[in-house]
């Protein structure tokens, strides 16, 4: 995958989502090109068209509808930290 600059730390796993696991306003990374299916780019979930595709709305404000199979998504962990 290609990588672009982000602000924060995310755990990402390579593993095509279930629909269940998915809600709008999901964080993602998802293919946004045809003509370069090894690009990524973050973007939000907006909408859903039946169980296998998302409508994402990318960083740089352009939406399209995208396979489940063509979407990551982006985790961030929780740590549980005791008094230290």
């Amino acid at each position: 995958t290609r990588s672009y600059e982000r602000t924060k730390e995310v755990l990402i796993l390579d593993k095509i989502p279930n629909k269940k696991d998915i809600s709008v306003n999901s964080s993602v990374i998802a293919r946004h090109r045809e003509s370069n299916p090894e690009w990524y780019r973050s973007g939000t979930v907006v909408d859903f068209s039946g169980t296998a595709y998302a409508s994402v709305k990318f960083d740089d404000d352009k939406v399209a509808w995208v396979t489940f199979e063509n979407l990551r998504l982006v985790r961030r962990p929780h740590f549980c930290v005791n008094d230290m």
